[in-house]
């Protein structure tokens, strides 16, 4: 069985250092799909990998399967770079950070490594300090620039993949919302008449 890989930084530091770069960085990024939907991060990725001409898959269905010992997964990656096997997952440091996402993302990722794929997580505040450094840094990426036909240069066909039509920045958009909410009082809740209801059954004498 794949092998779970360990994080080198505890959760508490992985919560306070995205606080810390999410405002420091609040207003440096417009975002250039503000239909599609996804996460501010998820979005940041999206922007770059097409500016500097890479081809990839955004949340498209990927399984792996060895019928020798009955194993099947099936995952919803974030992106897929075909042309060098790469799969990036974004991370955000609150939800990320759990014990149990711990363990999830990390068997997830040992899956994707056992089945010849390079597998790359980045934290929602490392995309914010600098995303442009992040592709860069990898060679694995770079060696993709210029792609896709969004650059000018030779263009990768990409095959259709099943692809899950679900939201999965639905549930954060939704916690900020009501975060938003103002308070409410409900006028009368407290003055609520109680009915005096009268037995059916008469006496009679």
């Amino acid at each position: 069985m794949p092998r779970l890989k360990t994080t080198r930084t505890t959760a508490k530091q992985r919560i306070d250092t995205a606080s810390r770069k999410r405002i420091q960085n609040a207003y440096k990024f417009i975002d250039p799909f503000p239909l599609g939907f996804g996460t501010r991060p998820e979005k940041m990725v999206y922007y770059a990998l097409t500016k500097f001409g890479i081809p990839f898959y955004y949340l498209n269905d990927i399984s792996f399967s060895l019928p020798e010992i009955d194993f099947f997964k099936e995952y919803q990656a974030d992106f897929i770079i075909p042309s060098t096997k790469v799969i990036i997952e974004v991370q955000g440091a609150y939800w990320h950070s759990k014990p149990a996402a711990i363990e999830s993302d990390s068997y997830k990722l040992a899956v994707y490594e056992s089945f010849g794929y390079t597998a790359i997580a980045w934290w929602d505040y490392e995309i914010e300090q600098g995303i442009d450094d992040l592709i860069l840094l990898q060679p694995l990426l770079t060696s993709a620039f210029g792609l896709s036909s969004h650059s000018g240069g030779e263009t990768a066909e990409l095959t259709p993949m099943k692809r899950t039509k679900t939201d999965t920045s639905k549930g954060i958009r939704t916690m900020n919302a009501n975060k938003r909410k103002p308070y409410r009082t409900f006028v009368g809740a407290g003055k609520r008449s109680v009915r005096k209801v009268k037995s059916s059954y008469a006496v009679t004498q």
